[in-house]
């Protein structure tokens, strides 16, 4: 039975070590406090705020990002995101700002009811992430894409977004790449398949969630059941998944779908959709 864990997200020296992709089981931080948060469909660490996680609802909830304590898994704040809409809301990410700073990457990505809304929002961290606010959007993105449906978002260190597709009927998923040039367009941009990611083959609707590290130097991307590691060194996520993945430490949740690097690397936190799910901590060996 998973127990109690004290947070490791104050020991830096993880932001400077190599890992051979071993992580511990699972430990509880602690149960989500609100039924508000009920579809958390995604996950990613404050590089601002160290001790705060950002999750969000899916299925056309509110345009909210939830504020978690990464010691308690209490929801600190609800930061509401200025003209943007939730019509299926699958996975965020925090990466680097244009300019400089640290930014909030949201994806509009999933096809619940059947439209896609194709969307990346862009939001800058706040100040502040302990208060209910309202948040300006920095940037929106519309894309185009021949794979209808994804779950899971990342973005490297240069600020590269990177969209792994939903798979169906036992089928390989297909990686893309927008650039971080590619925002402010008048026109949606038109995306392309870069590769069909050989190591997860799934007979299920997967993959739901991945993330990368800090540093850009590691990578997991999660299965329904599974979570899948990528050591990449050259922060380059195409030749990364041009190889399998080692599969590292997972407790299966009841529908999980999400995970996120802790911001100083020192591990990983996963969190279920559902009514007061734990957030589960796995600590590097």
């Amino acid at each position: 039975m998973p127990t109690a864990e004290n947070d490791c997200s104050k020991n830096s020296r993880f932001l400077t070590d190599a890992s051979d992709g071993t992580f511990s089981d699972g430990r509880i931080k602690g149960q989500i406090d609100t039924t508000e948060l009920d579809e958390a469909s995604g996950l990613a660490a404050s590089r601002r705020h160290p001790g705060f996680l950002y999750s969000i609802n899916d299925h056309g909830g509110l345009p909210r990002l939830y504020v978690i304590s990464t010691s308690t898994a209490r929801v600190v704040a609800v930061l509401t995101v200025a003209a943007a809409s939730n019509g299926d809301w699958e996975d965020l990410a925090v990466g680097p700002c244009p300019g400089g700073g640290s930014c909030i990457y949201i994806g509009d990505i999933g096809d619940a009811g059947h439209k896609p809304n194709n969307v990346i929002y862009r939001v800058r961290e706040p100040d502040d992430v302990t208060k209910d606010q309202i948040v300006p959007l920095e940037s929106t993105l519309k894309y185009t894409w021949s794979e209808q449906d994804a779950e899971t978002l990342m973005v490297d260190r240069e600020g590269n977004v990177f969209l792994i597709s939903k798979v169906h009927n036992g089928k390989h998923p297909k990686l893309t790449k927008v650039p971080s040039s590619a925002w402010d367009q008048p026109i949606a941009v038109n995306l392309h398949s870069i590769l069909t990611v050989p190591g997860l083959h799934s007979s299920k609707n997967d993959p739901v969630a991945g993330d990368i590290s800090p540093l850009g130097t590691e990578m997991l991307i999660k299965i329904r059941k599974h979570l899948f590691y990528w050591n990449m060194a050259d922060g380059n996520v195409e030749r990364a998944l041009q190889g399998k993945g080692t599969e590292v430490s997972y407790l299966p949740e009841v529908r999980g779908e999400a995970v996120a690097w802790a911001a100083d690397g020192s591990g990983y936190y996963t969190l279920s959709e559902g009514i007061h799910e734990p957030l589960y901590f796995y600590a590097r060996m």
